[in-house]
């Protein structure tokens, strides 16, 4: 119930900053939903996998599976890179290729909610870089949804673990042998 609540509660925090009919709700609003929704897809399918499969061979078929998808747009849009910009893209996919990796291994290691607090870190990186390559700052309403998702978060992570507290203290359930009447 807890759990859903905080599902919730985070929902209306990307309601606040998408603003539905506050003029701000529009065709590209599609694509950042699609991300959040196919990263939480990807977590879920990466956790189930966790510790039945080698690392390496769940990083191996996500990027299989992100090459093929991506290569199907190629005919579309490709344009041959400089050696620079070659360079970077082998870098780019080096770095991120490390950083799947590391997230296949927190999985491994952590529970969901345990690992959401450092996945909002994304919300603060976002934000800087968009500041730093665009001179973009979200304004008030985005910040105030930002800080609504990841309350949200840091609720649900409080309440799990009080959770676990309160299932601790729960005394371990004694069997007694059933008597027998004649």
């Amino acid at each position: 119930m807890r759990q859903g609540l905080a599902v919730i509660l985070g929902f209306a925090g990307v309601l606040v900053i998408i603003r539905p009919g506050g003029g701000v709700l529009s065709f590209a609003v599609v694509f950042p939903l699609s991300t959040a929704l196919l990263f939480a897809l990807y977590q879920i399918m990466t956790r189930m996998l966790a510790g039945r499969e080698n690392p390496f061979t769940t990083l191996f078929f996500t990027a299989l599976v992100g090459a093929v998808a991506t290569t199907l747009v190629l005919p579309f849009a490709w344009e041959t890179p400089t050696l620079a910009q070659a360079g970077l893209m082998v870098a780019i996919g080096c770095l991120g290729g490390f950083g799947h990796f590391l997230l296949i291994r927190a999985v491994e290691a952590a529970s969901p909610t345990a690992l959401a607090p450092f996945l909002y870190t994304q919300l603060v990186w976002s934000t800087l870089l968009a500041y730093v390559a665009f001179g973009e700052f979200p304004d008030s309403g985005s910040l105030l949804g930002m800080l609504v998702i990841v309350g949200a978060g840091l609720l649900a992570v409080n309440w799990e673990h009080i959770g676990r507290r309160a299932d601790a203290r729960k005394p371990a359930p004694t069997h007694q042998p059933a008597r027998r009447t004649a």
